[in-house]
């Protein structure tokens, strides 16, 4: 018996190392990602390492222009996007109702299916082989952005329950890492640019986002807390941001200064 269980405890180890080299591996090619056509394939890796049947990012809100346009990047078929959008689904999809109420990961099993549509919703959507099981990662971004991480899986109902900790364990964050390539990818190709930061403009908001004060800025770089002043209120706003915490937020996302 105890080698028996020292087996399985070897097992497991050896397991939770390859799982954590899996969603290494993923963070290591979001990092070096250049497009969004990279993110593609990036979703279609995480579906290969980790054995599933789909892997979803839609952006539906990523950015605060009134015209930023949503980000799809999937393993769906094609034929499965048509539809969904040809009837309107997202009207009554649960997942994205729920979505908008909810932080932590959502288990599909724990969604509503007590109406004639949402039953037909979901009939379509497994004859369209989107999976038996499904999880969904909610996203807030810091400029209000809106998005959703899903993954599908034609695992057994048992072998699902002891797999999604682990999913919504490793996946949760890295969601949040995928957004935020994702975002500055879309910024660049829908033209919502920004006029280029000056050098001080960026020293000033690298400086502001560690915590330092005006003052403290204004002695770090010699220059007067009046300059310290205009260098933040223009980098503000060339970001087109209502505030400095804003200002922080939209300069990490885009890669103008470093996050802590």
């Amino acid at each position: 018996m105890l080698n028996s269980f020292c087996c399985l405890f070897v097992t497991r180890v050896m397991a939770m190392r390859a799982e954590s080299a899996s969603i290494g591996k993923i963070v290591e090619l979001t990092d070096a990602a250049t497009s969004e056509h990279d993110l593609q394939d990036i979703v279609e890796k995480i579906a290969e390492l980790y054995g599933l049947r789909h892997v979803v990012y839609h952006g539906s809100r990523v950015s605060d222009e009134l015209t930023s346009k949503p980000i799809l990047l999937c393993t769906y078929e094609k034929n499965w996007i048509d539809r969904y959008f040809e009837c309107h689904y997202f009207r009554i999809d649960p997942v994205v109702r729920f979505a908008n109420e909810r932080l932590l990961p959502i288990d599909w099993s724990e969604l509503p299916n007590n109406t004639p549509a949402i039953k037909r919703f979901f009939g379509e959507a497994h004859e369209h082989g989107v999976g038996r099981n499904g999880m969904t990662i909610p996203i807030r971004g810091p400029c209000g952005e809106r998005a959703l991480f899903s993954i599908t899986s034609d695992a057994s109902g048992r072998r699902w329950q002891r797999d999604r900790l682990q999913y919504a364990r490793e996946l949760q964050v890295f969601a949040y890492c995928f957004h935020n390539r994702a975002v500055v990818f879309h910024a660049a190709n829908h033209g919502h640019s920004i006029a280029p930061l000056s050098p001080r403009e960026r020293q000033c908001l690298q400086l502001l986002a560690q915590g330092r004060a005006p003052k403290q800025i204004a002695a770090d770089l010699q220059i007067s807390e009046s300059a310290v002043a205009l260098y933040i209120s223009s980098a503000r706003r060339k970001l087109r941001c209502i505030n400095r915490n804003h200002a922080i937020s939209r300069a990490t996302r885009l890669g103008l200064i470093h996050s802590l």
